[in-house]
């Protein structure tokens, strides 16, 4: 289905058109499996989805509109009838992360080859949901907490995972989904959780800004994404968009129930120009937030499907949307060239509550890639350091025969 809506962008007419792609058959055995994909991320002019109840790395090419898969069945240590592998992406040059939810193991994605990799954290981070989110800074790429009483710090360039321990400061499960970025300092959606998680990776502090009684208290916001200088917070149960200045750590909502008032609403966010996108989760209406008048509009998907879309990502002025439970991409063109502006809004302080923490790490010697992490701790003046190193990475591959009957791509050998 192609569908059109004419909106008004900064004063000017714009019309954003949506379609659908049914990828049933690049998404073989995959299709009509429920919860697939759980992030997207663009790198170049293709989105790739982060695998969460498939054991594929998603590939959607925009200019063509096509869907491949690359094979990692068996690939990924997970326990025993559990996936639920991924939750989150992020990229770093030609590098796409992938934070562990079930999975007991960093995935690591190089598109310019189609190699895909681990870092194992068996034996350190056993727990399940562990995570859901990340975002970049420089060359790390920072996991946002679910259950874990840790934020993961993984160093794309030497292919290492540090953890951050917050569990003086907040130790509830569910605490957040999503991250996003400004300099330093990461900021975390909250979940469940009362507060905004606010890490500064330079000074090694956790923060928690204080929301509570603002929106729904439980499952209240789904992703986050900075939009010039401000953080800005998908709805999920919270009948409003979520916006934080850091600059004078005041918090604002913006009314979203005359869009939609349903529980989990929206399920990511994107980026193009002044405008966040919202994807569709429970509702048909993709969400569309103008940081320059503070209103939302929508565009309409008429996909009837729970839990629609759970990742987007901006191809320059497109978003592409990854697929949960439907078997189709969402693909919305915001008909509208990729600028910067500025966002103004009224808002209320919020109250600041710090902590600082040490930074665990955790080291290796390289043997087998089933090779028991061994402890090994060094201290600095600030900190002691824990360190996963990627001696557990491996290349996958599949047979041709294989790709060929599942539509997969195989990874290419070293």
């Amino acid at each position: 289905a192609v569908l059109a809506a004419a909106l008004l962008v900064n004063g000017a007419r714009a019309t954003m058109t949506y379609s659908g792609f049914s990828v049933s058959q690049e998404l073989g055995s995959a299709a009509g499996v429920s919860a697939k994909f759980s992030a997207a991320v663009a790198v170049g002019r293709k989105a790739f989805f982060a695998p969460y109840n498939v054991e594929a790395v998603g590939v959607f090419d925009v200019d063509s509109s096509s869907l491949s898969m690359v094979d990692i069945s068996g690939q990924v240590p997970v326990n025993a009838g559990s996936l639920r592998l991924f939750r989150g992406i992020a990229a770093v040059g030609s590098k796409v992360v992938f934070p562990p939810y079930n999975a007991h193991a960093v995935g690591v994605f190089d598109v310019s080859n189609n190699m895909f990799s681990i870092v194992s954290t068996q034996g350190h981070l056993d727990i399940e949901k562990k995570f859901a989110g990340a975002t970049v800074v420089g060359d790390r790429v920072i996991f946002a907490p679910f259950n874990s009483d840790s934020i993961a710090i993984f160093d794309v360039s030497v292919g290492q995972l540090n953890l951050f321990d917050i569990s003086a400061a907040l130790t509830i499960d569910e605490k957040f989904v999503g991250a996003t970025s400004i300099g330093n300092e990461v900021y975390f959606a909250p979940y469940r959780s009362q507060y905004i998680g606010i890490f500064d990776i330079e000074k090694q502090t956790f923060s928690l800004e204080d929301i509570s009684g603002q929106g729904s208290d439980d499952y209240r916001f789904a992703d986050v994404v900075a939009v010039s200088g401000k953080v800005v917070f998908c709805p999920g149960n919270a009948d409003a968009v979520g916006v934080f200045d850091p600059a004078d750590r005041s918090f604002s909502l913006v009314d979203v129930s005359h869009i939609s008032g349903a529980a989990m609403k929206f399920g990511a966010a994107a980026v193009v120009g002044d405008l966040v996108v919202f994807a569709p989760y429970t509702t048909s209406r993709i969400g569309i937030f103008h940081t320059v008048s503070n209103t939302v509009s929508k565009v309409d998907s008429q996909v009837s499907t729970q839990g629609r879309f759970l990742g987007a990502a901006a191809v320059g002025g497109t978003v592409v949307l990854a697929p949960f439970n439907l078997d189709v991409v969402g693909v919305l063109d915001t008909g509208i060239d990729v600028t910067s502006t500025t966002m103004t809004s009224s808002a209320t302080s919020t109250s600041t509550h710090t902590s600082t923490s040490t930074l665990t790490s955790l080291t290796s010697t390289p043997t087998s890639a089933t090779t028991s992490f061994t402890p090994s701790t060094f201290t600095s003046a600030t900190s002691t350091r824990t360190k996963l190193d990627s001696v557990d990475r491996q290349c996958l591959t599949v047979d041709a025969e294989k790709a060929r009957r599942l539509n997969l791509i195989p990874c290419q050998t070293r």
